[in-house]
């Protein structure tokens, strides 16, 4: 019996199943960040030998049982970081190992082997497609300092940014700053601002903002509802910056929205699809993006993707 290992690393955590060639999941753990653009590489090592050690420990395992590794990271864009994922897993005793970015594991498990496009908007955010020729393209996911637009840090930022301006009437009065004291457990707003310039800053604690401010603009508070518009009109950029890339056979394309932030918000992916009626069919993803690590590495090892496979990979997708 073959086995492989599927990851999918994040800037907020790692999530990571191990899988036997049948597609029965034997393992499911997660683990801390995995982001080389955003965290220390001796942190990096550290989160994925635990999450290693977990997985194979919870599957009665060893990591000689292990046939290949196949792992999507945010930040795997650059060769220097690539190799050095390559490294992290090789010296935790893994030797047959791939490097993907996140963006390829997150098309292939919303679409095995098909046309479509991904909308992710976690700690991070980006879109990536595929269209009739195979090839993945992405638009956007440039990293929180570089872009990231529309995703929960962006989106957390701007609340601490626009209470902070009502405080001072430059903006019209919101609710915002009473709801991120609330969340983060301050005084006063003003107490945001070391946090948010501190070295130590955690992203996915201001990244864990956003669904209150998705709360205020449902409520019809005038600066959340600008802070979103200004997200959806982001992602409606990027997907059709996506279309005019990728050539798809027909229209309406699938798509699908990933990440912490469209989890249950249905406020900011329907102004997404209102704006691209005609060009986009909202679907959901077929697997999680870790699912799509363990497809990438079946064909690896020229395993097919049988409908065995395919059920055993969905019937014992919420186990352990």
């Amino acid at each position: 019996m073959r086995y492989v290992i599927g990851l999918d690393g994040g800037g907020s955590k790692t999530e990571g199943i191990i899988v036997d060639e049948s597609g029965r999941i034997l393992s499911r753990k997660t683990g801390g960040p995995s982001n080389l653009n955003s965290l220390e590489k001796s942190k990096v090592r550290k989160n994925l030998q635990q999450l290693l050690d977990n997985l194979i420990c919870s599957a009665k395992i060893t990591v000689t049982d292990i046939s290949i590794t196949v792992g999507g990271f945010a930040g795997a864009g650059s060769s220097q970081n690539k190799y050095t994922l390559k490294t992290i897993l090789e010296d935790a005793g893994l030797k047959n190992t791939s490097i993907l970015t996140d963006l390829e594991i997150a098309v292939e498990a919303a679409f095995p082997q098909r046309e479509g496009i991904v909308v992710n908007s976690g700690t991070g955010s980006f879109a990536a497609g595929r269209g009739v020729e195979g090839k993945t393209l992405r638009s956007g996911g440039y990293g929180y300092l570089l872009g990231d637009e529309g995703s929960g840090f962006n989106i957390g930022l701007k609340a601490i940014a626009s209470a902070l301006k009502s405080r001072d009437g430059i903006i019209s009065e919101t609710e915002l700053a009473d709801r991120i004291c609330g969340a983060l457990n301050l005084s006063s707003i003003e107490e945001a601002i070391p946090l948010v310039y501190s070295e130590d800053i955690d992203n996915t604690v201001i990244a864990g903002l956003a669904p209150l401010v998705m709360k205020s603009a449902e409520n019809g508070d005038e600066a959340a509802g600008t802070i979103v518009a200004e997200a959806a009109g982001y992602f409606v950029k990027i997907i059709r910056n996506l279309l005019i890339k990728i050539k798809i056979s027909k229209y309406p394309v699938n798509t699908c929205f990933t990440g912490s932030v469209f989890l249950g918000n249905e406020f900011l992916i329907e102004r997404i699809g209102i704006e691209l009626r005609g060009k986009i069919n909202i679907v959901p993803a077929e697997y999680p993006p870790v699912t799509g690590s363990v497809i990438l590495a079946f064909m690896e090892l020229n395993i097919g993707i049988s409908e065995k496979i395919c059920m055993n990979l969905k019937e014992t997708a919420g186990s352990n």
